[in-house]
């Protein structure tokens, strides 16, 4: 019998390999019992990166069963409110790594898993990882279901696939799926920006733009050196939502001045998404538009194609024809062309005169802007382009009265974007009783202030920003407010839901606990309200409950409250 067993193990090994190759060698299916629909493809453009995968619709509402899209192994299951939300990862026998994001829940057997490890680490937030014999999954097996967790507009299936070497990759474009799409992008706006250097810091100004762009019979005069804004959008069959452009290209007469193919990019290169935009849109009008201009500090060259930095330089004054193209991932294109000639006389850049006030800041070393109050330390990296930099105080900024206990600084342009963040110290007059209720704070483009955090150290508050701006040194002395959504003693029903609404006036809140009979208690937390999760198996039934919520805010200030429930 032992010679038999031994005979069988070997079989089993040597046929381990075909089962694996088999398994590779499967197609897809689709992760969900509906019509293939997206409302979100590759490489579209999200705040400081790219869109790593395909949102597949679901309907508009939460609850389509998810299935796994090959044989596999569940790897991995994420629980976070932001981001992916809850999340399952399934390692698959080819290498690929597929990622379920923003499900509404998962299977019970998942479900209980992420319970436990919950009240173990009396966190909500957990990351779990699993071997192959944990939770094995067959080609179609249900294993959440879609809904709208964590950094999400609506209900939606995030799929997401990476590759060996962690990078996502495009699978649609690989062609795991069969997906009808005859319409070519279309464009919003072309905007033409001129371009100088003469110096070695790059300067630019808007000339003109045209949205809804066509071809026009007359004829553009622009500068010597000018750039080219593009913003486009892929439309496709069955669904209204706008799309990823794959391609952008500029031509001048025959020659290629600027090509961007979004291809498949590592996520170590998508913080370079803001060196791609163009700056002034971005920041004014929220709009995505591609820039031709290459940066230096760029760091998705590998994916450009370029000649001139993707200036377009005018060397004669012929008309000459400028066409601008978006292409989608299925090849489907659309082009715009315009005749362009050089202005008889240069126009001056706006702003490139010498001003008083103003540094460079090199894009590839390490800069520091010192003065008398401030110091910002921009690290390599920091910056994907030279720059002139300015800073300016008010001389009368200085008042106690209205919580500002430092000068105002305004540093450099809020519309250039840094690569890394900057090291930001104010002196502050502060007296030493408050040193630990003093943080930073900011100005978002409206104007309204905002808390930027950071701590004491030496005679002033030192913390990290993410952006050129305007930033002074306050003090918050009023713990966060916390407030029962149920009247003291109330009956709270099987199967409603326990909340608690907690805010803070200034700094923020930085974080909460909540206990429930000396227990802790899991909650999720959204939007100033705080949704307690009763479980049955934890607190006893039909009883009289205590609740304990404990909040401090980012400045230090702290509060505690008390209630009571039955349950």
């Amino acid at each position: 019998m032992e010679g038999l067993e031994r005979f069988a193990g070997i079989i089993a090994l040597l046929l381990f390999p075909l089962s694996c190759h088999l398994a590779g060698a499967q197609t897809p299916r689709s992760p969900l019992d509906l019509p293939i629909a997206f409302s979100g493809t590759y490489g579209e453009l999200r705040g400081n990166h790219f869109h790593e995968g395909f949102d597949f619709k679901v309907g508009g509402k939460a609850g389509a069963p998810v299935h796994a899209i090959m044989d596999g192994y569940i790897s991995c299951i994420s629980v976070s409110q932001h981001g992916f939300g809850n999340a399952v990862y399934i390692k698959h026998y080819d290498g690929i790594t597929s990622i379920y994001g923003h499900l509404d829940h998962f299977i019970p057997r998942i479900a209980k898993s992420v319970r436990k490890a919950q009240y173990a680490k009396e966190n909500y937030r957990v990351l779990l990882y699993f071997g192959p014999k944990d939770f094995p999954v067959r080609k179609g097996d249900v294993i959440g279901y879609a809904g709208s967790t964590g950094d999400s507009g609506g209900p939606h299936l995030h799929l997401e696939l990476h590759g060996r070497n962690g990078v996502p990759i495009n699978y649609i474009k690989r062609g795991y799926y069969e997906i009808r799409d005859d319409i070519p992008p279309i464009f919003n706006k072309i905007n033409f920006y001129s371009f100088a250097d003469d110096d070695g810091i790059p300067e630019t100004a808007y000339i003109t733009g045209f949205t809804s762009p066509k071809r026009l019979d007359r004829t553009l005069y622009l500068p010597e050196r000018f750039y080219v804004g593009i913003d486009a959008v892929d439309r496709q069959n069955g669904t209204s939502n706008r799309l990823a452009v794959e391609v952008y290209s500029v031509r001048l007469d025959t020659s290629l001045v600027f090509r961007f193919t979004v291809g498949e990019i590592p996520p170590s290169m998508g913080h370079s998404i803001k060196s791609l935009r163009e700056f002034d849109a971005n920041y004014y009008g929220g709009t995505d538009m591609i820039k031709s201009y290459v940066e230096p500090g760029d760091a998705l060259a590998s994916h450009i194609e370029c000649s001139d930095s993707g200036i377009i330089v005018l060397r004669d004054t012929m008309t000459h024809r400028l066409e601008v193209t978006a292409e989608d991932q299925y090849g489907n294109s659309s082009s715009v062309v315009y005749k362009v000639k050089r202005r008889a006389m240069p126009a001056a850049v706006p702003g490139h005169e010498e001003a008083s006030g103003r540094t460079s800041m090199m894009w590839n070393v390490p800069n520091v802007f010192m003065a008398d109050g401030v110091t910002m330390s921009i690290p390599a990296g920091g910056l994907y382009r030279s720059i002139w930099f300015s800073a300016e105080s008010g001389k009368d900024s200085f008042d106690p009265a209205s919580n500002v206990w430092s000068k105002v600084w305004k540093l450099g342009d809020p519309m250039i974007p840094l690569g890394a963040p900057a090291t930001l110290c104010i002196e502050a007059d502060v007296p030493d009783s408050l040193h630990g209720r003093a943080i930073m704070v900011g100005f978002d483009k409206k104007g309204e202030p905002f808390p930027v955090g950071g701590h004491w150290s030496g005679d002033g508050v030192t913390a990290k920003v993410s952006s050129f701006g305007t930033y002074y040194v306050a003090i918050d002395t009023i713990a966060p407010e916390v407030s029962f959504g149920f009247s003291e003693g109330a009956k709270i029903a099987s199967g409603h839901n326990l909340y608690v609404y907690a805010s803070d006036n200034f700094s923020g809140l930085y974080d909460y606990r909540i206990e429930i009979d000396g227990k802790w208690a899991l909650t999720t937390f959204s939007r100033k309200r705080i949704r307690v999760i009763l479980d049955a198996g934890r607190y006893a039934r039909n009883s009289r409950h205590r609740i304990t919520v404990s909040a401090v805010d980012r400045a230090g200030n702290k509060v505690a409250v008390t209630g009571h429930f039955i349950w």
